[in-house]
């Protein structure tokens, strides 16, 4: 008797939780109008999914909860992890200079090297620089390049025309002389946000994986196989629209004078038709809530499935930013490897962090976030309580309810768990800089 009471109180338990959580996305998809939202959370005794709002506007379709959408950005966590399992492979070490794993790789796609195009400083980068943002070069994902992507959206990412790209949007001047210019720092002298670190870590993973093009990378190659079974709906698209793994339609806001073969309405775009490789390694993943939970639990939690604690250790030392926001959702820039301290999204009003400070180094979020073309993402773990939880949605009218969303997730699902005795707790190498400044006023949280 007393088994069958304890299953009651449990599916009760669940059932609360879940209509709870229900009541949370299905308010912020109504004040985002419609906004398909997949909300995912995975606890140490449970796993929930669920979904709001619409997949497909123009046909008025509901979003399920196994349908994919976009983690742009939040693909960085799959890809250090990736590189780091190299290392704890004995494949590479972190302070390993990271040229000799990428350029013979890149010079099968490009005829050049890197250092032809950055110059020299690139051979004074490690791998280490590349995980944990302190390469200082040049962010590939700018202003320019997106709206390349918006005029020719069906164009499949390249590596040599990315190369051109970068030359292109930096000038050929740099170019010859191999400037300083393409660094806003020497490598390991500053954090600076640049998604071109992670493009890099995919074009080396994939020639540590034996490619012989970096196509043929299996970005979900490095997950043990028990969690890749738990994982069905992930993908990480190289080749192909949108439309061929999701029929998730992701939608912009776009400025009319925008004349994108994206165009929904006189307002809106659509990403259905658009290159699903763009970004690569650094913004390729189309996952679900649910399962992008299961990862970051896997990977986080106290029996981690992927990285032994050691490199849990170096993935959660954590540098602020001192450059470069990366067009992120969300405020904070104090970056580990692949993971960012995400806790002022436990705020309502932001503006919080003006007069406390200490909330970027609280380590009660660890996660990533993510925007790309129609796709936003917010996936964090809460150590306290070892449970995970994202949200991945399908316009940016609903970004203003980032806060919301995160904060109330958190609420309810910490307070069905049990507090973790001895929680997972990240190290800050400049916090106290970070402080000094902050409290001194020079830095005033652009990034609001």
């Amino acid at each position: 008797m007393m088994q069958i009471i304890t299953l009651l109180l449990v599916f009760s338990e669940a059932r609360a939780l879940q209509q709870a959580l229900q009541n949370v996305i299905n308010t912020a998809s109504y004040l985002s109008k419609d906004t398909g939202i997949s909300l995912g959370v995975a606890t140490p005794g449970t796993t929930v999914a669920l979904a709001a709002g619409l997949k497909n506007r123009r046909e008025q379709i509901a979003l399920q909860p196994e349908d994919r959408l976009g983690l742009g950005s939040g693909t960085k966590m799959f890809t250090a992890a990736a590189v780091l399992r190299f290392v704890h492979a004995g494949r590479l070490q972190l302070d390993d200079v990271a040229l000799p794993y990428i350029d013979p790789l890149f010079r099968k796609s490009t005829n050049r090297s890197l250092s032809q195009i950055f110059g020299a400083n690139v051979r004074n980068i490690t791998v280490r620089h590349l995980l944990h943002m302190t390469s200082g070069i040049r962010d590939l994902d700018t202003t320019a390049g997106r709206v390349r992507q918006l005029l020719h959206p069906s164009k499949e990412m390249d590596l040599q025309e990315m190369a051109d790209a970068w030359v292109e949007d930096a000038g050929t001047k740099y170019m010859s002389a191999g400037s300083e210019q393409n660094f806003s720092c020497f490598p390991g002298r500053c954090g600076a946000y640049s998604s071109t670190n992670y493009v890099m870590l995919g074009i080396m993973s994939a020639q540590l994986s034996g490619g012989k093009h970096w196509l043929e990378f299996d970005q979900s190659a490095f997950l043990p196989l028990k969690l890749r079974q738990r994982m069905p709906r992930t993908v990480f698209p190289l080749k192909g629209l949108c439309s061929e793994f999701t029929d998730v339609h992701g939608y912009m806001d776009l400025p009319p004078a925008i004349r994108t073969p994206l165009r929904h309405s006189n307002s809106l775009i659509d990403n259905q038709n658009l290159a699903c490789n763009a970004g690569f390694t650094m913004a390729n993943a189309l996952t679900t809530g649910k399962e992008a939970a299961i990862f970051l639990k896997a990977l986080l939690g106290p029996k981690s499935e992927i990285l032994p604690p050691k490199l849990i250790a170096e993935m959660t030392k954590f540098r602020w930013l001192e450059t470069g926001l990366g067009n992120k959702v969300s405020s904070g820039q104090f970056y580990g490897m692949g993971l960012r301290d995400m806790s002022l999204q436990m705020s309502l009003n932001p503006m919080n962090a003006l007069w406390n400070p200490e909330i970027f180094t609280s380590g009660l979020l660890l996660g990533h976030d993510g925007q790309s073309v129609g796709w936003h993402s917010f996936t964090a773990y809460a150590p306290q309580y070892d449970f995970a939880y994202s949200f991945l949605m399908n316009t940016d009218a609903a970004a203003v309810l980032f806060n919301f969303i995160a904060r109330k997730t958190y609420d309810i699902s910490s307070a069905v768990s049990t507090p973790v005795a001895a929680p997972l707790r990240g190290t800050y190498e400049n916090k106290q800089e970070f402080l000094n400044q902050a409290t001194s006023g020079k830095i005033t949280f652009s990034t609001l």
